[in-house]
């Protein structure tokens, strides 16, 4: 009884954990399976400390700061995540019948928060949660047991597919206090914008936009390299690129980021789908491994030349691009570019190239440059 009451709080407490670093792909439901391991276990089991803990934590991060400051347990564990709840509840009374979805201390500043508001739209409810509209970020000054505002809120602008969102906040990079990330949920269950703001004191400025139909992923900094963010891929890009803060602004990196990209073992019944051979062609030039990108290229090309055939022929073809943007005929040409590409040793262009860009949101659009948005 006793190993599996362990092994089952062990289960829930690896759901919570798996929910509560940024980014999650999909940090509602991520938070909502923590949230009905910890119910189940205590249905179970019945309620102990440890599993009243994690309840409130997955209610915070779920948003819902009143229920968690119900169901703290009187430890010393509990006494720091009760304070974030408490202190929401305080903030929550400026925001006019706004919900505080996340707060977050501001790195280097004990007394100062950031705050992460939206409204509840339950005309447009979903399976298992709710859209959230009028979104917004606001910085509160805490004095003893008082909350007072700093600046004007600043509003976070959304999709209208939005169905949740969510909020990071990260300490000082280059000419930068901190920034907040802020990241939206497509109702497919998949981030479509993300926006990152730089934190001044009562003001929040938008330094970069970015679109993807997976997350937005932070890279540790390391001896040369400062803050980089990952963007995964998009509907029209399919692989990822890394974007990294000079101080300015965000410049296309992934030729400084090589461990960051893995390219995948294809299942059979993948391997005649000429797009996966072009996206492991793009991570073996930035992994600097030209032979497999040459031959992952040529495989790429193949295929494509057989899809063409098939496309005239009027037969259905196994070899083809579908959900590729671009027609084959396009695409070959693009694949047969890059090829020529290689066999110069222009990796250059190999590495910037990307045909069908809609990662960068913000002016001037241009591939590699994030401009700031002032």
């Amino acid at each position: 009884m006793i190993h599996s009451l362990t092994s089952d709080l062990a289960w829930a407490d690896r759901l919570y954990r798996k929910a509560s670093p940024f980014p999650s792909a999909d940090p509602h439901f991520a938070a909502q399976e923590a949230y009905n391991a910890y119910q189940r276990l205590e249905l179970k089991y019945g309620a102990s400390p440890r599993s009243r803990l994690g309840v409130a934590r997955c209610l915070m991060l779920l948003g819902h700061y009143s229920e968690a400051a119900k169901v703290f347990p009187p430890i010393p564990e509990a006494a720091e995540a009760r304070r974030r709840a408490e202190i929401a509840l305080r903030c929550s009374a400026f925001t006019h019948g706004r919900q505080v979805l996340k707060i977050e201390r501001t790195p280097g500043d004990r007394n100062r928060w950031i705050v992460f508001i939206g409204k509840r739209s339950r005309s447009k409810e979903y399976t298992g949660g709710f859209q959230y509209d009028d979104l917004s970020l606001w910085q509160f000054a805490q004095k003893g047991t008082a909350v007072i505002p700093i600046g004007a809120e600043v509003s976070v602008p959304q999709d209208e597919f939005t169905i949740s969102t969510s909020m990071f906040v990260t300490g000082s990079v280059r000419n930068l206090k901190a920034i907040v990330i802020c990241q939206g949920l497509l109702a497919d269950c998949s981030p479509s914008q993300q926006r990152i703001f730089a934190v001044g004191r009562g003001t929040f400025r938008t330094i970069g936009v970015f679109n993807s139909i997976g997350e937005v992923r932070l890279l540790p900094a390391t001896a040369t390299r400062g803050f980089r963010v990952m963007i995964t891929p998009t509907y029209k890009v399919w692989w990822s690129d890394v974007y990294e803060w000079d101080g300015h602004r965000f410049l296309f990196a992934n030729h400084h980021s090589p461990g960051a990209f893995h390219p995948e073992t294809l299942l059979k019944s993948d391997r005649t789908y000429y797009p996966y051979w072009l996206r492991n062609a793009s991570i073996f030039a930035i992994r600097g491994q030209t032979a497999q990108c040459l031959q992952a290229l040529k495989t790429a090309e193949r295929l494509c030349r057989w899809s063409i055939r098939d496309a005239r022929m009027g037969v259905d073809s196994v070899y083809y691009g579908g959900g590729f943007y671009g027609n084959d005929t396009d695409n070959l040409r693009e694949i047969r570019q890059r090829i020529r590409w290689l066999r110069q040793g222009d990796l250059n262009h190999i590495l910037l190239y990307r045909p069908y860009d809609w990662d960068l949101c913000v002016p001037p659009y241009r591939l590699g440059h994030a401009g700031d948005s002032r």
